[in-house]
Protein backbone atom coordinates (compact mmCIF):
# COMPACT_ATOMS: atom_id res chain seq x y z
CA UNK A 1 0.00 0.00 0.00
CA UNK A 2 1.44 3.39 -1.18
CA UNK A 3 1.47 6.46 1.18
CA UNK A 4 -1.15 9.27 0.18
CA UNK A 5 2.42 11.14 -0.66
CA UNK A 6 3.14 9.02 -3.27
CA UNK A 7 -0.04 8.98 -5.16
CA UNK A 8 -0.10 12.72 -6.17
CA UNK A 9 0.70 12.85 -9.61
CA UNK A 10 -0.89 9.25 -10.16
CA UNK A 11 -4.62 8.17 -11.77
CA UNK A 12 -7.09 6.69 -9.91
CA UNK A 13 -9.12 4.23 -12.16
CA UNK A 14 -12.74 3.51 -10.32
CA UNK A 15 -13.43 -0.24 -9.75
CA UNK A 16 -17.16 -1.77 -10.44
CA UNK A 17 -17.54 -1.76 -6.97
CA UNK A 18 -17.71 2.17 -6.79
CA UNK A 19 -21.90 2.11 -7.21
CA UNK A 20 -21.85 5.55 -7.22
CA UNK A 21 -23.10 6.80 -10.34
CA UNK A 22 -20.73 10.36 -10.25
CA UNK A 23 -17.76 8.37 -9.90
CA UNK A 24 -18.73 5.06 -12.39
CA UNK A 25 -16.02 4.49 -14.76
CA UNK A 26 -14.15 7.53 -14.13
CA UNK A 27 -10.44 8.30 -14.34
CA UNK A 28 -9.50 10.86 -12.04
CA UNK A 29 -5.54 12.25 -12.03
CA UNK A 30 -4.22 13.25 -8.53
CA UNK A 31 -3.17 17.11 -7.87
CA UNK A 32 -2.48 17.29 -4.60
CA UNK A 33 -2.64 13.99 -1.79
CA UNK A 34 -1.29 14.57 1.53
CA UNK A 35 -2.31 13.71 5.09
CA UNK A 36 -5.02 16.62 5.01
CA UNK A 37 -6.83 14.80 1.94
CA UNK A 38 -7.10 14.91 -1.71
CA UNK A 39 -7.78 16.40 -4.62
CA UNK A 40 -8.19 15.56 -8.20
CA UNK A 41 -9.57 16.25 -11.79
CA UNK A 42 -11.87 13.57 -13.64
CA UNK A 43 -10.12 13.07 -16.92
CA UNK A 44 -12.83 11.40 -18.78
CA UNK A 45 -16.31 13.28 -18.04
CA UNK A 46 -16.15 15.64 -21.29
CA UNK A 47 -19.50 18.15 -21.42
CA UNK A 48 -19.53 18.54 -25.14
CA UNK A 49 -19.08 22.59 -25.20
CA UNK A 50 -15.78 24.26 -25.29
CA UNK A 51 -14.67 27.19 -23.31
CA UNK A 52 -15.84 30.16 -25.96
CA UNK A 53 -19.33 28.94 -25.60
CA UNK A 54 -19.30 29.30 -22.03
CA UNK A 55 -19.27 33.08 -21.73
CA UNK A 56 -15.90 33.67 -20.21
CA UNK A 57 -13.66 36.81 -19.73
CA UNK A 58 -10.81 34.60 -21.59
CA UNK A 59 -9.43 35.56 -24.86
CA UNK A 60 -6.37 33.50 -26.09
CA UNK A 61 -7.37 30.81 -28.81
CA UNK A 62 -5.74 28.28 -27.42
CA UNK A 63 -8.33 28.23 -24.17
CA UNK A 64 -10.84 29.09 -25.83
CA UNK A 65 -11.02 26.09 -28.35
CA UNK A 66 -10.27 23.94 -25.69
CA UNK A 67 -12.94 21.01 -24.56
CA UNK A 68 -14.69 21.42 -21.09
CA UNK A 69 -14.59 18.10 -19.40
CA UNK A 70 -16.89 18.11 -15.85
CA UNK A 71 -13.46 17.40 -13.42
CA UNK A 72 -16.06 16.78 -10.57
CA UNK A 73 -19.08 17.38 -8.38
CA UNK A 74 -16.99 20.04 -5.91
CA UNK A 75 -17.59 23.26 -6.99
CA UNK A 76 -18.83 22.26 -10.17
CA UNK A 77 -19.22 26.10 -11.64
CA UNK A 78 -15.88 27.00 -11.31
CA UNK A 79 -14.13 26.58 -14.50
CA UNK A 80 -10.23 25.57 -14.55
CA UNK A 81 -7.81 25.63 -16.98
CA UNK A 82 -5.16 23.19 -17.18
CA UNK A 83 -2.63 22.00 -19.79
CA UNK A 84 -0.59 18.79 -20.38
CA UNK A 85 1.62 17.24 -22.38
CA UNK A 86 3.62 14.07 -22.84
CA UNK A 87 7.37 14.37 -22.60
CA UNK A 88 7.55 11.53 -25.29
CA UNK A 89 11.56 11.30 -24.99
CA UNK A 90 11.64 10.97 -21.27
CA UNK A 91 8.47 9.26 -20.92
CA UNK A 92 6.48 11.09 -18.54
CA UNK A 93 3.24 13.13 -18.32
CA UNK A 94 2.93 16.86 -17.17
CA UNK A 95 -0.07 18.31 -15.73
CA UNK A 96 0.26 22.04 -15.35
CA UNK A 97 -3.35 22.74 -13.38
CA UNK A 98 -4.94 26.09 -12.35
CA UNK A 99 -3.70 28.32 -14.63
CA UNK A 100 -4.59 32.05 -15.40
CA UNK A 101 -4.45 33.12 -19.12
CA UNK A 102 -1.08 34.50 -18.96
CA UNK A 103 0.25 31.04 -17.50
CA UNK A 104 -1.31 29.42 -20.72
CA UNK A 105 0.32 32.06 -23.33
CA UNK A 106 3.93 31.29 -22.14
CA UNK A 107 3.18 27.71 -22.66
CA UNK A 108 4.19 27.89 -26.31
CA UNK A 109 1.51 25.48 -26.80
CA UNK A 110 1.06 25.24 -30.38
CA UNK A 111 4.43 24.40 -31.21
CA UNK A 112 5.36 22.05 -28.45
CA UNK A 113 2.60 19.88 -28.72
CA UNK A 114 0.53 20.67 -25.39
CA UNK A 115 -3.28 20.18 -25.07
CA UNK A 116 -5.36 22.85 -23.13
CA UNK A 117 -8.35 21.73 -21.67
CA UNK A 118 -10.69 22.75 -19.36
CA UNK A 119 -12.85 21.44 -16.08
CA UNK A 120 -15.86 22.16 -14.10
CA UNK A 121 -15.37 21.19 -10.98
CA UNK A 122 -13.35 18.66 -9.12
CA UNK A 123 -13.21 15.82 -6.72
CA UNK A 124 -11.95 16.17 -3.32
CA UNK A 125 -11.57 13.68 0.13
CA UNK A 126 -10.86 14.24 3.84
CA UNK A 127 -7.99 12.87 5.28
CA UNK A 128 -7.81 9.36 5.07
CA UNK A 129 -11.00 8.79 3.06
CA UNK A 130 -9.16 8.00 -0.81
CA UNK A 131 -7.01 5.51 1.36
CA UNK A 132 -10.22 3.81 2.92
CA UNK A 133 -11.74 3.64 -0.50
CA UNK A 134 -8.83 2.37 -1.83
CA UNK A 135 -8.62 -0.17 0.84
CA UNK A 136 -12.64 -1.32 -0.11
CA UNK A 137 -11.85 -1.64 -3.69
CA UNK A 138 -13.31 1.08 -4.72
CA UNK A 139 -10.09 2.83 -6.55
CA UNK A 140 -6.81 1.82 -7.57
CA UNK A 141 -3.90 3.91 -8.08
CA UNK A 142 -1.82 3.51 -11.64
CA UNK A 143 1.02 5.46 -12.56
CA UNK A 144 0.35 8.15 -15.21
CA UNK A 145 3.35 6.47 -17.33
CA UNK A 146 1.24 3.39 -17.63
CA UNK A 147 -0.68 4.66 -20.09
CA UNK A 148 1.10 6.37 -22.19
CA UNK A 149 0.50 6.67 -25.72
CA UNK A 150 -3.94 6.08 -24.85
CA UNK A 151 -5.56 8.73 -26.44
CA UNK A 152 -9.24 7.95 -26.11
CA UNK A 153 -11.80 9.91 -24.31
CA UNK A 154 -14.80 9.41 -22.17
CA UNK A 155 -15.39 6.11 -21.38
CA UNK A 156 -13.28 4.60 -23.84
CA UNK A 157 -10.35 6.04 -22.00
CA UNK A 158 -11.52 3.95 -19.14
CA UNK A 159 -11.47 0.63 -20.82
CA UNK A 160 -8.41 1.10 -22.50
CA UNK A 161 -6.40 2.11 -18.76
CA UNK A 162 -8.12 -1.04 -17.35
CA UNK A 163 -7.11 -3.06 -20.39
CA UNK A 164 -4.13 -2.64 -20.26
CA UNK A 165 -3.62 -2.06 -16.73
CA UNK A 166 -5.73 -4.71 -15.06
CA UNK A 167 -7.82 -7.14 -17.60
CA UNK A 168 -9.28 -8.54 -14.46
CA UNK A 169 -11.26 -5.93 -13.58
CA UNK A 170 -13.31 -6.26 -16.91
CA UNK A 171 -14.96 -9.44 -15.48
CA UNK A 172 -15.76 -7.65 -12.82
CA UNK A 173 -17.57 -4.83 -14.78
CA UNK A 174 -19.83 -7.48 -16.68
CA UNK A 175 -21.67 -9.03 -13.41
CA UNK A 176 -24.75 -7.68 -12.43
CA UNK A 177 -25.14 -5.77 -9.18
CA UNK A 178 -27.49 -8.34 -7.76
CA UNK A 179 -25.95 -11.39 -8.21
CA UNK A 180 -30.07 -12.94 -8.40
CA UNK A 181 -29.99 -11.17 -11.83
CA UNK A 182 -27.43 -13.88 -12.83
Amino acid sequence: MESPVNLMGKLLIATPKLRDKTFAHTVIFLTSCNSLGAMGIILNRPVNRWVDNYGTEYRDPGILNSPIYHGGPVNAEELTISAWMWHKNDRYFELRYNLREADVAALDYITNDIQIRSFLGHVSWGPFQLIAEILNGWWYPVKVGNIFGIKERGDALWYSIVEKTNPGIMLLNDFPEDPKWN
